[in-house]
């Protein structure tokens, strides 16, 4: 189990429970994207780093600040 919230976009809300009830739940419900990186901005995250092969979701990350009205750094891997 995480000690450390993350920001699940499964509810779009801080979490620490990673087992399998939350498992099902990320394969059953939308991904909440948005939400996500908006309870970000309200925590006041600044930087985005996003992992993995290509830098799909930096467009959207930073649309959302912007909609939002923050300024933030979006960094892929």
């Amino acid at each position: 189990m995480p000690e450390l919230p993350f920001i699940s976009t499964v509810t779009g809300m801080p979490e620490t429970r990673f087992d399998t009830d939350y498992g099902w739940l990320n394969l059953r419900r939308p991904v909440r994207f948005q939400a996500a990186i908006e309870t970000a901005l309200e925590l006041g995250a600044t930087t985005f780093l996003e992992l993995g092969p290509a830098a799909t979701l930096l467009g959207p990350t930073k649309s959302t600040a912007l909609e939002a009205g923050k300024r933030v750094d979006v960094l892929s891997s």
